[in-house]
């Protein structure tokens, strides 16, 4: 799960992140809060005590700084680092609670990557992808169509974030924890 924190409005969002995971938990194998600070996660953390949270700091990771490369030994390299921390906590059957201030949604689908993660959920105050006319909400979208979208500035997820899976071996769903019920838009197929 990733919850893009900076957009989600609300005064008590450790708690409403803490029940999401609450609610969802066995379809979250880690969860990644971006533009979160220290003392947010240790709340979260806190109120996750039967699930076992170990706080992760994505600080010390080093992300090449262009555009991602499934043949670019730079980031295979970053990602094996990545991959390195996270699988033993996983084995453990802890669940990982990522964190950094200056992390970017571009993090989840890497961590997705690096961990074999075959669906991310992406928590934003967005219900999903809109058509063209912003009235009405895809229930699914290929890859293609989410991209093109993303280049037009007409998705709510930047264009890089998508890269990384692109070859369409990793589901990606929005979701709105404001109202959760709501099923959002699956990205499916390859880029």
């Amino acid at each position: 799960m990733a919850f893009n924190t900076n957009t989600i409005q609300s005064e008590t969002i450790e708690k409403d992140i803490a029940n999401t995971i609450l609610q969802y938990q066995y379809h979250a194998p880690f969860v990644l809060c971006t533009k979160l600070n220290k003392k947010q996660a240790m709340t979260i953390a806190n109120k996750l005590q039967q699930c076992s949270p170990v706080l992760v700091s994505t600080h010390d990771w080093w992300m090449p700084n262009h555009e991602y490369s499934s043949s670019d030994p730079s980031w295979m390299e970053a990602l094996a680092q990545v991959r390195d921390d996270l699988l033993p906590i996983l084995q453990e059957g802890k669940l990982p609670i990522l964190y950094d201030e200056g992390t970017s949604m571009c993090t989840s689908t890497l961590l997705a990557v690096s961990v074999g993660a075959t669906e991310i959920w992406y928590w934003s105050n967005s219900d999903g992808i809109y058509t063209d006319a912003q009235t009405e909400l895809f229930a699914y979208i290929t890859m293609k169509e989410a991209y093109k979208l993303a280049l037009l500035g007409k998705n709510p997820i930047e264009a890089p974030v998508l890269l990384p899976i692109k070859d369409g071996n990793v589901r990606f769903q929005f979701r709105n924890p404001t109202h959760p019920e709501k099923a959002g838009t699956v990205i499916i197929g390859a880029l």
